[in-house]
């Protein structure tokens, strides 16, 4: 499966240069301006969110590569692009809360 959010950054960007240059929309106008920063933000975001996961993978490696510092940095750097909150004692991420295995073997919370 190729990188689907990079296709919609791309297919966005798509609509941004053809509202630019085919329909001259003023790149100034409140609504374009927004349109490239939402743009940029996604694509920094996407950035980001696929160096923290590689690094978090990279992080369980073998014995020469793993490292607990590196996981639970690159854990939280996830957790916070995926906008997770902590637990009320604040021991970790509630990332179950939004498990889709989770939901199936205990549909009642």
């Amino acid at each position: 499966m190729k990188d689907q959010m990079n296709r919609k950054l791309v297919h966005l960007q798509f609509l941004y240069n053809r509202l630019l240059h085919v329909h001259g929309e003023n790149e100034n106008y409140d609504y374009m301006l927004r349109f490239a920063e939402i743009i940029k933000e996604l694509n920094e975001e996407h950035i980001q969110l696929k160096e923290a996961f590689a690094d978090y993978s990279y992080s369980e490696g073998c014995s020469c590569c793993e490292s607990a510092e590196d996981h639970e940095a690159a854990l939280d750097r996830i957790a916070k692009l995926l906008g997770y909150e902590r637990y009320s004692d604040d021991s970790g991420w509630d990332v179950t809360a939004h498990s889709p295995i989770r939901k199936r073997r205990h549909p009642d919370g």
